[in-house]
């Protein structure tokens, strides 16, 4: 039950922005300009809005320990999604997106609230700390992979652009707020809090706005899209047990782990796809039905590796 509430608010907003397309209620520029303000606006407040979240399960250094561990699963992650999207013969508009929903998790709206259905509040603070590296890498490696394999422009996009995108460095200033314990006054929070709140709803509208345009009944035949779900809903999470499980004694952060590297597509994926001209028909066809595939593989995941 934890999965079905969040998947069924998504596939709600997802229903809004398709009716709002259908229904012709905003300019053709309107998918790009939300685009925008998810990525250089809202999102960058959410990830300031965890500045304040502050862990009440464990100590600091298990916390600095967990927070390693999760950089050091994007070692893992992209040469995989490396080596996983060169079976798929996609063309090349297609493997940038390919390899940024392998990438990255959709630990925000959706690992969050399961993880404090099944493990508590204290679990939810380490599903928070997760957010920090998989939004460094999404506005750093993420961009810029979405970017070379875009249309002719994004391709030479340059490096001081993406470094400097509001996105990584808001991502980088809450890892130093965090290590060094300096946190926000609870005005300037609730203002971050408020702002970034914007990101998944509007990101999720976007999705459906795309969804409006493409063919539903290919999206549900499409093939590539059920394979990256296999590989990272089910595989990611089998293999980061098989590495981890051995040596991480607490259960709690280790189920946090292997529950967050389950999570569907990234919702700011369409988003990327969008302002980089990658394929944004595919991210909207694996976000939309990666989400509905969750509510069976992320309770097939943690009965089937003992994390209950």
């Amino acid at each position: 039950m934890s999965a079905i509430i969040p998947m069924g608010m998504l596939v709600a907003v997802m229903l809004a922005g398709f009716g709002a397309a259908k229904l012709n209620l905003f300019s053709e520029k309107a998918e790009a300009d939300f685009s925008v303000m998810v990525t250089t606006i809202a999102c960058p407040a959410l990830i300031l809005s965890t500045v304040n979240s502050a862990g009440i399960l464990g100590t600091k250094q298990e916390a600095l320990t967990f927070l390693l561990i999760a950089f050091l699963l994007f070692v893992l992650y992209i040469p995989l999604a490396h080596v996983f999207t060169k079976f798929l013969k996609l063309p090349d508009k297609s493997l940038g997106v390919a390899k940024f929903i392998l990438m990255i998790n959709n630990t925000g709206f959706m690992g969050l609230p399961i993880i404090l259905a099944m493990y508590g509040e204290g679990a939810m603070f380490y599903a928070a700390l997760v957010n920090i590296p998989t939004n460094v890498f999404s506005f750093s490696y993420g961009a810029w992979v979405m970017a070379k394999h875009g249309d002719s422009e994004t391709k030479n996009i340059p490096l001081r652009k993406i470094l400097l995108s509001p996105g990584l460095l808001t991502s980088l200033l809450v890892v130093i707020l965090f290590i060094f314990d300096i946190k926000f006054p609870i005005l300037v929070a609730d203002i971050f809090s408020m702002v970034g709140a914007m990101t998944t709803p509007l990101a999720m509208f976007v999705i459906g706005m795309t969804m409006a345009k493409l063919d539903l009944r290919s999206t549900f035949l499409s093939r590539e899209v059920y394979v990256l779900a296999f590989i990272k809903m089910l595989l990611f999470p089998v293999l980061v047990y098989v590495i981890f499980g051995s040596f991480i004694e607490n259960p709690i952060i280790l189920s946090v782990l292997i529950v967050a590297a389950g999570m569907p597509g990234p919702a700011v994926s369409t988003s990327f796809a969008i302002l980089y001209d990658a394929d944004v028909g595919l991210a909207a066809r694996y976000v939309f039905v990666s989400t509905l595939l969750s509510v069976v593989t992320i309770p097939l995941v943690v009965n089937l590796l003992g994390l209950a």
